[in-house]
């Protein structure tokens, strides 16, 4: 599913297991998916989603690709810009408090550009700068101000806020050890063990430039993890943090308070170099 309206990355491994599966393939592509129900958005919309297959092989066919072609056929099939046919047929998708929970999605805010200042209510999405902004039906953001909106799309805003991050990431090399790059209080913290979740308490999440450090609200020691012990970070539902360590350990964290959790994700892949 995507994150801002444009296909996440597939990685490598999916031509792997189609070819090894010995079985054929058939590339189904779902267009409207993004609009219809956004990742951080807090209820559904009402509007088109079309599902349409792309490729058909054989096991046969299949045989005779390479991992690579299978990867890029796999790419090619399924990739979606929802913007770009949106831009085109404007198709409105309609629902309540279209812009609540955006912040999950955006953290940065273009004006100031302070980190998780940005909030939402209704239709409105705004900052305590001055930003404010309306989403509309057809999944923009239009300025309720005589200023311009910064950005006309989720996935412009979000492809800036990544790319900031990056330009200042030797600033975020050259922070002192002991002072977080950014913070969240009242974040929960849960230890996952294949199907069975239990919960550690709730405390303050940090991130360092070269460690996660999760301070509980109780008198117990924190949770240290330097990035050299942790495997991979990624989201569950734009709401879940979740990270494994080499020790095989699992932890997901959230917050009640609607703060974004993707700002730790692009903080940690960009510090450690990792996709």
């Amino acid at each position: 599913m995507s994150d801002n309206g444009e296909s996440n990355e597939i990685g490598d491994a999916i031509g792997k297991l189609v070819k090894r599966s010995g079985a054929g393939l058939v590339t189904y592509r779902i267009d409207g998916g993004y609009f219809s129900t956004p990742r951080w958005a807090s209820y559904p919309r009402r509007g088109r989603m079309l599902g349409t297959p792309v490729s058909c092989l054989t096991a046969a066919e299949l045989e005779h690709m390479s991992t690579d072609a299978v990867n890029a056929l796999i790419r090619k099939d399924l990739y979606v810009n929802a913007y770009q046919t949106q831009a085109a047929e404007q198709i409105p998708y309609k629902g309540k408090a279209l812009a609540e929970k955006l912040e999950l999605a955006l953290y940065l805010c273009p004006r100031c550009h302070r980190i998780s200042t940005l909030t939402s209510k209704d239709d409105l999405f705004f900052c305590s700068c001055g930003l404010s902004l309306r989403y509309t039906p057809q999944a923009y953001l239009e300025s309720e101000t005589m200023e311009p909106a910064p950005f006309s799309t989720v996935l412009e805003w979000d492809k800036w806020q990544r790319s900031w991050f990056a330009e200042h990431l030797d600033q975020y090399r050259a922070t002192e050890d002991d002072v977080p790059i950014f913070e969240d209080e009242d974040r929960q913290l849960i230890s996952v063990s294949g199907l069975k979740r239990t919960s550690l308490g709730s405390g303050r999440l940090s991130l360092y430039k070269d460690k996660l450090i999760f301070h509980y609200n109780d008198k117990r020691p924190p949770l240290i993890l330097p990035f050299s012990e942790i495997l991979g970070m990624q989201l569950r539902n734009q709401k879940f943090l979740i990270f494994s360590t080499i020790n095989h350990r699992s932890y997901e964290s959230l917050s009640e308070a609607s703060l974004s959790s993707l700002k730790y994700v692009t903080a940690y892949r960009l510090l450690t170099g990792t996709k």
